[in-house]
């Protein structure tokens, strides 16, 4: 550093010192005035719709180098390879497909003539199971009616038999009844018996071979069996209730004539005899 640079320093150090001597004391601060209101801030006006900007093409070439015409003809036959690949993968695709459908065709034809097929196999066998049914119950009711036929055969048989048998016993009877009467004649009670024999006699039917008879027809026989069963049974309660009622009848009867006879003649005369009489006929 030339000497005159450091006088020129030491002169601007020497005014900076007189400066900082010569600083006036500070004044008294002034009172704030009052702060006037606040004015209202003017609304912002509507921005305007800014313009766009126009495209402006733009100018700029690539530049060639050599070898580009080479890669662009490279890229090229990449790009016509892929094409074509891209074309056999979609034609062998459709052909696929093609076939596949033209498969599920031939298919769904199959199941649809197995299907018609089966259907008429089921209709000819429903046609054979109600023909074979309808042979069945012909012949059943066929069965039935020869059976019925022959039952009642039977039955005829053994009616006129036993009609036979009851008038051979009825002319023996008759005969030996005359051949009694002669010398004694029969009561009316053998009367009662020989008629009550008769009636039973053409009541009673016999019971056909059971050994023939199917489930239907043995259930048909327990069921008139029973149902004839159940007639006696009844006929036998109105048989005692009548006999009961006669009983009782012949007992009033019997009270009223020996009360009317002891009332019309004294005790001890032929009156009481006579009602001794009535009351050993009807009495105990």
């Amino acid at each position: 550093m030339s000497d005159q640079e450091e006088e020129y320093e030491g002169e601007e150090e020497v005014e900076e010192e007189e400066e900082v001597e010569e600083e006036p004391e500070p004044e008294a601060e002034p009172e704030p005035e009052p702060e006037p209101e606040p004015e209202p801030e003017p609304e912002p006006e509507p921005e305007q719709a800014k313009p766009k900007p126009k495209f402006i093409p733009s100018t700029y070439e690539q530049p060639k180098y050599e070898g580009d015409e080479d890669v662009e003809a490279r890229f090229g036959q990449i790009a016509d390879k892929r094409r074509q690949k891209d074309l056999q993968e979609l034609e062998q695709f459709i052909k696929k497909h093609f076939e596949k459908r033209e498969k599920e065709e031939e298919e769904l034809q199959l199941l649809i003539v197995r299907r018609e097929k089966r259907k008429a196999e089921m209709a000819d066998k429903e046609a054979a199971r109600k023909e074979k049914e309808r042979e069945r119950v012909a012949e059943e009711k066929a069965r039935l009616m020869k059976q019925r036929e022959e039952e009642e055969r039977k039955r005829k048989e053994e009616d006129d038999r036993k009609k036979k048998l009851a008038n051979v016993n009825l002319h023996i009877g008759g005969y030996l009844s005359r051949l009694e009467g002669k010398e004694k004649g029969p009561s009316k009670r053998q009367l009662a018996q020989e008629a009550k024999r008769k009636k039973i006699l053409a009541r009673v039917k016999p019971l056909p071979d059971l050994s023939t008879m199917s489930d239907y027809e043995l259930r048909e026989k327990a069921q008139e069996l029973q149902d004839r069963l159940k007639f006696s049974e009844e006929e036998l309660y109105d048989m005692k209730e009548k006999v009961q009622r006669q009983v009782y009848d012949m007992d009033r009867l019997r009270t009223t004539i020996n009360e009317a006879m002891g009332k019309f003649n004294k005790p001890g005369t032929a009156g009481g005899a006579q009602r001794g009489r009535v009351a050993g006929k009807f009495g105990k």
